[in-house]
């Protein structure tokens, strides 16, 4: 080989190794840090959502939290799912019926299943018989759901005005009422799970929930 010709492959060699180099001619750009999202809960806002069920389309899900454990009605969302699983640990806030929340994450209840608990926490209590008035929205295995108006729900806490959706057991005394769009409404003493309860001619129908129509449930 003459001695041009080697030189021209000597100069041939880094300009074939340049065009293996990043497009721009440098090394690869650095990949940017990607953070996670602060999800650290406040000391004393510590909670765990210990069970989750359907409901009517309400996420129907106890809480534990420090203020007690409680049945809470979700609205169901794409955010109030991500937080409102069984077994997750998430934040829970006071206000309204309670909100839990993780790093910007929120969802707000908007109703309530353990009524007598959250009456008395509420500091409400009793009432004189009322009347409620009502359509029937569904009818499933276990719950009739009742859109309408209860006058006795800020007895437990919940609005006492406007629309409700109640929620009562599928059961014969509760049957009674699905062809009716009216029935006495009373505040019971003592009673364990509800203090709330419709009167059919057999006898009572406990409303074991309050929630406020929401889009995507019974009362959407």
């Amino acid at each position: 080989m003459s001695a041009s010709r080697r030189w021209s492959v000597l100069v041939a060699l880094p300009l074939l190794a340049g065009a293996c180099a990043s497009s721009d001619g440098g090394s690869p750009a650095p990949v940017a840090e990607v953070k996670p999202a602060a999800t650290a809960v406040p000391a004393g806002q510590e909670a765990k959502v210990l069970t989750v069920g359907d409901r009517g389309g309400y996420l129907g899900a106890y809480v534990e939290s420090a203020a007690g454990r409680y049945l809470y009605f979700f609205p169901p969302t794409a955010v109030c799912k991500s937080l409102v699983r069984t077994g997750a640990a998430v934040g829970y806030a006071e206000g309204g019926c309670g909100e839990v929340f993780l790093g910007e994450r929120r969802c707000k209840a908007v109703g309530n299943g353990t009524l007598t608990a959250w009456g008395a926490r509420a500091g409400a209590g009793g009432g004189p018989p009322s009347v409620a008035s009502y359509r029937v929205k569904r009818v499933d295995r276990y719950w009739i759901y009742l859109h309408g108006s209860f006058p006795l729900a800020g007895s437990v806490g919940a609005p006492a005005y406007g629309e409700l959706i109640a929620m009562t057991p599928n059961s014969g005394r509760c049957q009674e009422l699905v062809g009716q769009q009216s029935a006495p409404l009373e505040y019971r003493e003592g009673e364990e799970d509800t203090p709330l309860a419709l009167v059919s001619v057999s006898g009572d129908c406990p409303i074991r929930g309050l929630a406020a129509p929401t889009t995507g449930t019974v009362g959407g």
